[in-house]
């Protein structure tokens, strides 16, 4: 399984590290500042003891919370860390949210990053009182590569490998509440594995020790399948299955929580055939989910300088207080 999943962030890696130009969307005119920078309520809490700092979050509070506060466990997008997401965490919480933004390994060994990210989320659901979490309404928000995580993390049904060295347990029901992706990356037939998807191929080939004329067998072989029978197709041999093992599509069955994807259509980056496709197999799987493209926003648009962010907040608010 670890030389499985691994195939998946190679491929993350390779997409944004230049397999597309950079998308720049003109800020939005605004005042100068005159409030304090965003920073979170508490920085680096360890959610595993063990003082790697690839084991923290941060925390981001409403500074007048009453309650159980709706919240968000939010995901950054390959290569990234916690800090790119300071200004939307303190957006979400003075809308009043709870806003979790866990740190994560980050390489070759994908195992190692659902280790971190299926601890972090248990971490959250052992910590409701102390910090005013609403256990019973979690929500996975992913960005980018995140869009992946946030996927795979809802999705999986086999999750306890990940587990087996985190202190905290995740409830068999009631995981998270819902999905919440921008700009997702999600490893589909129709842009990753598709035929000009060579870049794609070359990384998984080159990350996992692959020939490459192999890793074209494996995406043609499961180009040839659709999805939701790749558990059981006979046309399938042990490596394409291993490798689809890894991606949220071999497990969407339905019992999923509901996804809202939001992709804008000037991403430069990860395609919005990506999202598009991904919310089509949830929705054929007979899962929950709703879809929205922005008309202008880009890759980069999860920020409070783009003039999408005010449509991007409002889409998941509206998402979260009808769940």
């Amino acid at each position: 399984m670890k030389k499985t999943l691994s195939i998946s962030i190679a491929i993350c890696v390779l997409l944004l590290s230049g397999c597309g130009t950079p998308d720049v969307e003109p800020p939005t005119a605004t005042a100068p500042p005159t409030e304090a920078p965003a920073a979170p309520t508490l920085s680096n809490v360890f959610y595993l003891d063990d003082n790697n700092p690839n084991h923290t979050l941060d925390i981001y509070l409403p500074a007048d919370a009453i309650g159980a506060l709706p919240t968000l466990l939010m995901l950054h997008g390959g290569g990234g860390a916690k800090e790119d997401l300071i200004d939307i965490g303190d957006y979400f919480a003075d809308q009043g949210y709870a806003v979790v933004i866990p740190e994560y390994e980050y390489g070759n060994e994908t195992q190692f990053t659902f280790q971190d990210l299926f601890c972090s989320l248990a971490w959250v659901h052992a910590n409701p009182d102390q910090y005013d979490f609403d256990s019973q309404r979690i929500y996975l928000f992913g960005f980018s590569f995140g869009g992946y995580l946030s996927a795979s993390l809802g999705s999986f049904k086999e999750i306890s490998q990940y587990l087996e060295d985190c202190p905290y347990s995740i409830p068999e029901a009631d995981r998270v509440k819902g999905i919440i992706t921008y700009a997702g990356m999600f490893i589909t037939q129709e842009v990753c594995m598709a035929p000009e998807g060579g870049w794609c191929m070359a990384g998984a080939a080159n990350d996992n020790n692959i020939p490459l004329m192999e890793m074209a067998e494996i995406f043609e072989a499961l180009r040839g399948v659709p999805s939701s029978n790749w558990k059981d197709s006979s046309e399938l041999n042990e490596a394409a299955r291993d490798f689809a093992k890894g991606l949220p599509l071999y497990w969407l069955d339905g019992s999923e929580p509901p996804f809202l994807i939001i992709h804008g259509d000037a991403d430069d980056m990860v395609s919005i055939v990506e999202s598009e496709a991904f919310a089509r197999a949830v929705q054929e799987a007979g899962g929950e989910v709703e879809f929205v493209s922005i008309p202008g926003a880009g890759h980069f648009s999860l920020s409070l300088a783009s003039p999408s962010f005010a449509k991007i907040a409002e889409e998941t608010e509206a998402f979260v207080s009808g769940q």
